[in-house]
């Protein structure tokens, strides 16, 4: 029978065994970590690089923007527009460059301007006193901020300009006829007043010299009663309802 040899193990040699695994392990997890480190500083490399090349690029376009901007100016002729006097009225003005709210109200559906405009109307179609419009202008200039409750308010729009053969080719009272029976005009105790007869309902009504524009608002939302109410402050048509 063959004997087989085994080599003896001893305390030392177990001890040296478990050692070197341990070794083993620990050069293991410490370059696990390493890669981690390395993987992490990476990812904030890449990031870095990127935060720092967008700035490049926000920072160029600005600069190119900037000296476009001062390459227009340059070049530019001095016109209506530009002009250091300020802004000087003409009927040909391009009126959307400041009348930014009107203008959009000319695309709106639900607004009279679009309907008119639709129709080919103009802003000088209904704006024609230029007189008027030009004294409104002056001292204008581009930058000028004026509060929205004052623009428009120096012109009118005439009432003979909305009836006249140019536009609706009629009179107050062929309209007084077609709104007979109309009572978008009713106050809260029930009264109904024909809105094509109120501008002359009464003297007062009279010297208050009221246009279509008055309450056919074109570049606003529609409110019949928008008007009425700025003399009839109770929604009541009648007069001293306010101090009884």
């Amino acid at each position: 029978m063959t004997s087989v040899w085994l080599p003896r193990v001893t305390r030392a040699t177990n001890v040296g065994f478990m050692e070197s695994i341990r070794r083993n392990t620990e050069w293991k997890s410490t370059r696990r970590k390493r890669k981690r480190v390395e993987k992490s500083r990476s990812t904030i490399r890449r990031r870095a690089a990127l935060l720092l090349t967008s700035l490049v690029i926000v920072f160029s376009a600005c600069m190119l923007a900037a000296c476009g901007k001062t390459s227009n100016n340059d070049a530019a002729p001095e016109t209506e527009a530009t002009s250091a006097a300020g802004f000087v009225w003409s009927a040909t003005s391009d009126c959307t460059v400041c009348h930014t709210a009107e203008a959009k109200s000319t695309t709106d559906a639900t607004m009279l301007a679009a309907t008119h405009t639709k129709a080919g109307v103009k802003c000088t179609s209904c704006h024609t006193n230029a007189t008027a419009l030009k004294s409104a202008h002056d001292g204008v200039t581009l930058e000028t901020k004026v509060p929205a409750d004052l623009q428009m308010k120096k012109t009118t729009v005439d009432q003979a300009t909305c009836l006249s053969s140019a536009c609706h080719n009629t009179t107050l009272a062929e309209l007084a006829k077609k709104t007979a029976g109309s009572t978008v005009l009713t106050d809260l105790k029930g009264k109904v007043v024909n809105p094509h007869v109120a501008s002359t309902l009464t003297q007062a009504h009279v010297d208050a010299k009221m246009t279509c524009a008055d309450c056919h608002s074109m570049h606003k939302a529609q409110d019949p009663m928008g008007f009425c109410v700025t003399c009839h402050h109770a929604k009541v048509f009648e007069c001293h309802t306010c101090h009884e």
